[in-house]
C-alpha cells in the first residue's frame, strides 16, 4: 500500500537521512494529505518545511508552512518559523504580518508583552513607522508594566522627540 502511513513515514526518515530531501518531502506531503485530523496534517506539513529549510529552500518552506496554517489556523511552530523566515530574509513587513499573527494566538501577558516590544522595536528600526510603534510599545507596557524593552523604545521615541523629561521617565 504506498499510502501507508507508518511505511511513509518512515520513508520519509531513510530519504532524509540519505540525503534525498525531495522524496521525503513527498512523502511526508503524502502523509498530510491523507490526515483527516487538522493539526495532524498541519504538523506534517511543518515537518516538511522543516526539512526544506534545513536544506536551505526557504522558498518551499514557506509554502508548506502556509500550507500548515491553511490546514490548522492556530499552528504556532508555522507562524513562528515563518517569522524567523522573514525575519532573516530582511522581509520587515512579513515579519510584522506573522508577529501580529502570534500576538493573536497567545496567552499569557508576560508572552504578549514581550511580542508587543518586539513588534515595536521592528516597526521602529526596520519601517521607521514611529506612531505604530509607539502603540505597540504602549500596549506591551499596559500588559507588563516592567518591560523593559518597551520602556527603552517609548524613551528613543520620546527623545526623538525631544520631549525629554518625558524620555527621561521611560529610560531612567
Amino acid at each position: 500500500d504506498p499510502e501507508e502511513p507508518e511505511a511513509l513515514s518512515e520513508m520519509a526518515r531513510l530519504k532524509s537521512t540519505s540525503g534525498d530531501v525531495a522524496s521525503a518531502v513527498a512523502a511526508v506531503e503524502r502523509l498530510a494529505e491523507h490526515e483527516h485530523d487538522a493539526k495532524k496534517q498541519a504538523e506534517q506539513y511543518i515537518r516538511a518545511a522543516k526539512l526544506l529549510e534545513d536544506n536551505g529552500d526557504r522558498d518551499g518552506a514557506i509554502g508548506r508552512y502556509k500550507k500548515a496554517l491553511d490546514a490548522d489556523r492556530s499552528a504556532l511552530p508555522a507562524v513562528q518559523a515563518l517569522r524567523s523566515i522573514y525575519t532573516r530574509r530582511g522581509d520587515a513587513h512579513g515579519a510584522v504580518e506573522m508577529l501580529n499573527y502570534e500576538i493573536s494566538l497567545t496567552d499569557g501577558d508576560r508572552k504578549r508583552a514581550e511580542l508587543d516590544a518586539e513588534l515595536g522595536t521592528l516597526q521602529a528600526e526596520r519601517l521607521d513607522d514611529m506612531l505604530s510603534a509607539e502603540q505597540a510599545f504602549n500596549t506591551a507596557l499596559s500588559l507588563d508594566a516592567t518591560c523593559t524593552v518597551a520602556q527603552i523604545g517609548l524613551g528613543r521615541i520620546e527623545f526623538a522627540r525631544e520631549y525629554h523629561e518625558q524620555a527621561a521617565k521611560y529610560l531612567g
